[in-house]
Parts: C-alpha cells; sequence; structure tokens
C-alpha cells in the first residue's frame, strides 16, 4: 500500500492560494506558454481571470491539430476593478520593463437588465481571447486555422459556452462571498500549536542536477510523439526563450559590432553589440532581458555562441546566435522542451574584430552585452550604452564541428556551405547537413 504522503505528490499540484492578500494568481500552461493573470482579491475578478484561462485552454484543446508555434514564453495579466469602465471589461496591453502586460479593468457589479447586456460579455470575451491568443501564439497558417475555428469545427463557440464564471459565481455566492481563507476563521476558534519540528513530508533525497543540455542526446529528428502537438498534455510542454518574436521582428537584428581596449591595467572588458534597426525595439528587449536576466548574467541563463566559418566562399564570415542556455534548464521525464533563438550572418573581409574581441575576452573572462542603432548595413551603428549586460560565458564554434541535433545546427544554410578545413575530410557537419537536406525534403 502506497504511503498517504506520496498521494498528489506526483501530479505536479500547484500550491493552494489561501487568498490572504490583495491578489490571487491564476496560471496555467497553455501551449508552452506560461500565462499568469493576478486577479483583485474579489469575485468578479476572480471570475473573469477563471474564464480567460478556461477559455484559452478549451481553444487551444481544440486547435492542436493547426501548427501553432509561441511568441513568447510567459505572458502575464492583470485583471481589477475600476469605476471608470462600462459593463463591458476593458483589456489593454502595454508595455513595462520592456515586457507587454495586459490588463483588464471592470465594474465591481456586473448586472444585466436585457439580452443585449447578457450578451454583451460573452462577445468581449470573444474579441479578448484572440487578442490574448494572438499575444502569445501565431498559427503557421492562420487561413486554414481561422477557417477551422471560425467555420468547421466552431471551436471559439464551445471554448466561450460556459464563459460568464462572474454570473455564476455570482448565482453561487450570492452578495456575501467569502474568499479569503480568513474570512472562516472565527476568534473563538480553538488554535493548535505546532510542535513537529521537521518539515513534512520530508523532502526527497536530491538527486543529480538534470538538463537539457547535459542529457545525452540521440541521432536524427525527435520521435514522431514528441513532435505530435495533439498527443501531448499542455502541463508537459513548455517553451524556454529570451526572444519575444513579435518585439524581435519589429526591432529588426541586422548587425553585430565589438568593441574593446588596448591591454594594460585598469582596462574595461570587451562588448559585443547586437545592432537594431528599430531602437525602441532593441531597448525594451534589452529592458525585458534585465528584467528577466538582471544587469549581471552570473547564471549565464543568456546564451550567446560565435558560430565561425559559415560559409566557404567567405572563411572571415560568422553567425552569432541568441538563446536560452540549455544547460541551465532543468528536465524530468516525460516534458517536452521547446527553444527559440535568433541568429545574425556577419560577413566581413577579415577576421581582425572579431579575433581581437575574443583575445580581450580571453584576457578578463567576460565581456559585456549592449544593444545599438542600426538604421541600414552602410550606417554607422551608434551604441546605446544604458542598457548594459554582464556577460561571463561566451560559446565559440566552428561551423564544420556542428554535430546533428545540435541547437547551433539552426545557423547553417544549404544553400551556402559552410567552410571546411582540408584536414576534415569526415566533419561532422557532413552528416548534420546530409539531415537538415532530409528534414526538408520531408524524407523525415
Amino acid at each position: 500500500m502506497r504511503d498517504l504522503r506520496d498521494y498528489g505528490m506526483k501530479s505536479d499540484y500547484p500550491a493552494p492560494d489561501f487568498a490572504l492578500g490583495e491578489t490571487v494568481t491564476l496560471s496555467s500552461n497553455v501551449l508552452g506558454c506560461r500565462i499568469e493573470l493576478a486577479c483583485a482579491n474579489n469575485l468578479v475578478s476572480i471570475g473573469i481571470g477563471e474564464a480567460v484561462l478556461g477559455s484559452l485552454e478549451a481553444l487551444l484543446a481544440t486547435s492542436l491539430d493547426h501548427r501553432i508555434l509561441p511568441q513568447v514564453d510567459h505572458l502575464q495579466l492583470r485583471v481589477t476593478p475600476s469605476d471608470a469602465v462600462g459593463l463591458c471589461p476593458v483589456l489593454t496591453f502595454a508595455d513595462i520593463e520592456g515586457e507587454p502586460i495586459g490588463t483588464i479593468t471592470h465594474r465591481m457589479v456586473m448586472e444585466y437588465k436585457t439580452k443585449e447586456d447578457a450578451l454583451s460579455f460573452p462577445h468581449w470575451m470573444r474579441d479578448a481571447v484572440l487578442e490574448i491568443f494572438l499575444r502569445f501564439a501565431a498559427p503557421q497558417d492562420a487561413e486554414t486555422w481561422g477557417k477551422a475555428l471560425f467555420e468547421d469545427e466552431r471551436a471559439l463557440e464551445r471554448a466561450l459556452t460556459f464563459s460568464n464564471v462572474p454570473t455564476m459565481l455570482g448565482n453561487l455566492h450570492g452578495d456575501r462571498a467569502q474568499l479569503s481563507l480568513a474570512d472562516w476563521i472565527d476568534p473563538t476558534d480553538p488554535a493548535y500549536e505546532v510542535k513537529r519540528t521537521e518539515e513534512w513530508p520530508p523532502s526527497p533525497a536530491l538527486e543529480a542536477f538534470k538538463s537539457f543540455g547535459n542529457t545525452q542526446r540521440g541521432e536524427g529528428l525527435a520521435p514522431k510523439e514528441m513532435r505530435d502537438a495533439v498527443k501531448g498534455k499542455h502541463s508537459k510542454t513548455r517553451w524556454i526563450s529570451p526572444i519575444d518574436t513579435q518585439k524581435w521582428d519589429k526591432a529588426r537584428w541586422n548587425g553585430t559590432l565589438f568593441m574593446w581596449s588596448p591591454p594594460g591595467p585598469d582596462m574595461p572588458p570587451p562588448m559585443l553589440g547586437l545592432a537594431y534597426e528599430n531602437p525602441s525595439a532593441a531597448k525594451d528587449i534589452f529592458k525585458s532581458w534585465r528584467k528577466r536576466y538582471g544587469d549581471d548574467d552570473v547564471k549565464d541563463d543568456l546564451k550567446i555562441t560565435i558560430v565561425r566559418g559559415i560559409s566557404r566562399d567567405n572563411p572571415a564570415a560568422y553567425a552569432v546566435m541568441v538563446s536560452q542556455n540549455p544547460d541551465n534548464v532543468p528536465i524530468s521525464e516525460g516534458n517536452i522542451i521547446g527553444f527559440v533563438s535568433r541568429i545574425n550572418r556577419m560577413y566581413p573581409s577579415s577576421t581582425e574584430n572579431l579575433d581581437r574581441f575574443l583575445a580581450d575576452y580571453a584576457r578578463h573572462g567576460r565581456y559585456v552585452l549592449f544593444p545599438a542603432h542600426l538604421p541600414n548595413k552602410l550606417a554607422q551603428p551608434k551604441p546605446i550604452f544604458d542598457l548594459p549586460i554582464g556577460k561571463h560565458s561566451l560559446t565559440v564554434v566552428n561551423a564544420w564541428e556542428i554535430t546533428t541535433n545540435d541547437m547551433t545546427a539552426s545557423v547553417l544554410d544549404l544553400d551556402e556551405l559552410p567552410f571546411i578545413p582540408a584536414d576534415q575530410p569526415n566533419a561532422p557537419v557532413l552528416k548534420t547537413l546530409e539531415w537538415l537536406k532530409a528534414l526538408r525534403s520531408g524524407r523525415i
């Protein structure tokens, strides 16, 4: 017989929120994106938060046959009452510290006197759910997905069938809703002193830290069951990425630059700049990173990789890849983890600038990452020095060394073969290129 302490521990039940504070946090893993709603601690706010999460989950549950890709790995929403809004709630998005934050404001009393009033909430939910969805995900074939969503499967209608949670909660609780655990405590209730001195249940024995980066990787494409989203669970799928796809598309990364100082005492470390066409979006990207990783990324969660020799015709060419560090991502059996990265390819006439930067990095053991404005390829980049991030690790690899299932394989271009030294007739990248060709042709 199983120990009672084991029940529920394998089910990943979240820690309960006893609604003791001013807000109640509702969260769900939808399509690998972590959605969090900070709801004001009242019945209407919580009901709207539950309605939003439930509708999103129902919508995506019937849409997984269509290839849908996350745009961000997390999205925050706030639900709060306001006397300034009408009968329908209002959804707005604003960038706060470089990240999009959604705010839903609503009346404290939502009374419906007519049929039109009663229909106003599900109509608002329809538009709000679609707007929220498109903030964190995008269907690969929007036209096909939209036709299935609105016509064939009527998925959106079914997702909204039971969406008016505030009204349901109002009918259930009436005028007096005891939401907090504190509301149920009577002053005359007996108090019991906690006599146990150790944690219960006891913490399991610590196991060796397992991460995506230090696990044994297989050859070729992942098994079909791992790539079939329809058969997977939202709770077992997680996207982890420093890339906000919409923001990066707006920023338009179009260059990489290096800065360094002559060798000597008290000299600053070298600097690596990511140059963007849109400086406002570039600043938002770095504000978001500084909020996420701090102004000194001591854990090296943000991974910067330089791949040299990406072009056979230009041996000085290199690529810079920005991604999450897989070595710092814990994994467990049955979970599927996805990563999003961005790549910039550079074609200098020589390796001098890169060589000097790497030599200065080797001397200091660190470097500084910063954004820059580069309106076009022929312009002079203008550094933006007020958003630096300290970095202590840089990965440098040669394109000919890339193996299959290596994250850096994404920098390879089948229309531009990499540089392979004459003394490497069986370079690992040859097998990787054949694998990529098979993948492009649909043979695997």
